[in-house]
């Protein structure tokens, strides 16, 4: 399963700059993060309804503030901004596999591997972690609950 995920992760990061093309809410959740890399300030310049440089209100800041430090460490372009969400994405898909084994979800491995693999395909989910959005972030904190859940059941 973990050279699967690795070959899904190396395919996105040599993809990556092909499609989805850059749209505006993956801007207005990653710049921030880029502003805060550059200059040391959690401000927005792009969002519309906002002055420029200040706080950004406009969307809930855990992501971007998750965002921030691998910024820091692998820059603003759309490659490492988007790597961010491949690395959510990929232990996503670690953790729902690894709860599909631990909680007995599905019986056989290759059903395990498919389950866990089936995170990475769906265009809805895939389109997210193309893009650097929230909602992978979401889907792993999720599935860590369910992990956390499985822990204080033993």
């Amino acid at each position: 399963m973990i050279l699967l995920l690795l070959a899904f992760f190396i395919f996105n990061l040599i993809t990556c700059n092909l499609y989805p093309t850059v749209w505006c809410d993956e801007v207005t959740y990653s710049e921030p993060a880029v502003n805060w890399a550059k200059t040391g300030r959690f401000t927005t310049t792009v969002w519309q309804l906002q002055p420029p440089g200040t706080f950004p209100a406009a969307y809930p800041p855990l992501y971007t503030l998750a965002l921030c430090p691998w910024v820091k460490l692998w820059g603003g372009s759309v490659p490492a901004v988007r790597s961010f969400n491949f690395l959510l994405m990929t232990l996503a898909a670690f953790f729902f596999w690894w709860a599909c084994w631990r909680c007995r979800l599905v019986g056989n491995f290759s059903g395990r591997i498919w389950a866990g693999i089936s995170a990475l395909l769906g265009f809805g989910m895939s389109y997210s972690y193309r893009c650097s959005r929230p909602d992978v972030l979401g889907m792993l904190i999720l599935v860590l609950l369910l992990r956390s859940e499985e822990h204080t059941s033993e």
